[in-house]
Order: structure tokens, then C-alpha cells, then sequence
């Protein structure tokens, strides 16, 4: 017996929180349309060999990873911050800066964190995940996660300090 869930649970489960992460990633609903039914496409063609060893999340966001990686090696794409971070980061980015160029410094900013405090950023404000999802889809402890995502706030003020 496959325990398997059919693959289309798996688009109705996990099509938003993907497309939410490659949106905040790229900044382009179509990009993000893309990327994401690239995943499903690169899912559906690999789930023979899925073994079940992580949970379909933990798996498609590694596809997914790998997507947004080649993605950003082949078109050159900074990625982009979201309002929850705009918001959080409001008091140390500078406050006679207008919404739109508070934006721009944001993903400024966040495209120069170093890949695993911008990746923490991402997954938790533009994809919306929890310590604890994300914990399991990168196979790290939750403690690393909330470090990450505190050093990366850490950092990214400092950088607003210098402004």
C-alpha cells in the first residue's frame, strides 16, 4: 500500500507557502507563478524516488531552494523584503525616508545578509513559516533558527545605523 499522499494534495497543501516565499524572493507574481509550478513540475516528475524519509515539505522546499538558486545565478536577482520586516526594522532604517525608499533599503539590506540569516528572513517574513517549519525544512534546531533570525535583524539594523 502507497502511504503516500496523491500529488495533488501536495499543490493544495503547499502551492501558497511556496509561492509566498518565491514572491518575497523575487518580487514578481509572475516569477513566483513560475518558480513555483517549476517545483511541482520537478516534484511530480521526481516522486518515485521521493523515499518519505522528511516530511513533502521538507522535500519540496529543497526542490524549491534549488529552483530559486539557479534562478538567481541565471537572471541576477536581488531579493526583496516584506512588509512584516518593514515594519519590525521601521525604528532603526531611517525615519525621513519615504515608505517606497524604506522598501528599497530594506531589500537593499537583506540581499546582503549572508545566505543563512537572509534565508531564516525569507522563510519567516515573506513565507510566513514558523520557527518550527522552518527548523524542519532546513534540518536545523529551532534555537538555530531564532539565532538566525535575530543575528540577521542585528545585522540589518547596524546597517541602518550607518545610513
Amino acid at each position: 500500500m502507497n502511504r503516500r499522499p496523491p500529488f495533488h494534495r501536495l499543490i493544495d497543501r503547499h502551492g501558497r507557502t511556496l509561492w509566498a516565499y518565491f514572491m518575497a524572493a523575487t518580487g514578481s507574481k509572475e516569477t513566483a507563478s513560475d518558480l513555483t509550478q517549476e517545483t511541482f513540475l520537478q516534484a511530480f516528475r521526481g516522486w518515485k524516488r521521493f523515499r518519505g524519509e522528511s516530511k513533502p515539505f521538507t522535500w519540496l522546499y529543497a526542490i524549491a531552494r534549488k529552483i530559486l538558486a539557479r534562478h538567481y545565478r541565471r537572471a541576477g536577482v536581488e531579493r526583496r523584503a516584506e512588509e512584516r520586516l518593514k515594519s519590525e526594522a521601521a525604528g532603526s532604517c531611517p525615519g525621513d525616508s519615504s515608505d517606497e525608499e524604506r522598501g528599497f533599503m530594506i531589500r537593499q539590506a537583506v540581499s546582503q545578509l549572508s545566505e543563512p540569516f537572509r534565508e531564516a528572513i525569507l522563510l519567516h517574513y515573506f513565507a510566513d513559516l514558523s520557527v518550527a517549519r522552518i527548523a524542519e525544512s532546513l534540518g536545523i534546531p529551532e534555537g538555530t533558527v531564532k539565532s538566525r533570525l535575530a543575528r540577521g535583524r542585528k545585522i540589518l539594523n547596524r546597517m541602518w545605523e550607518q545610513v
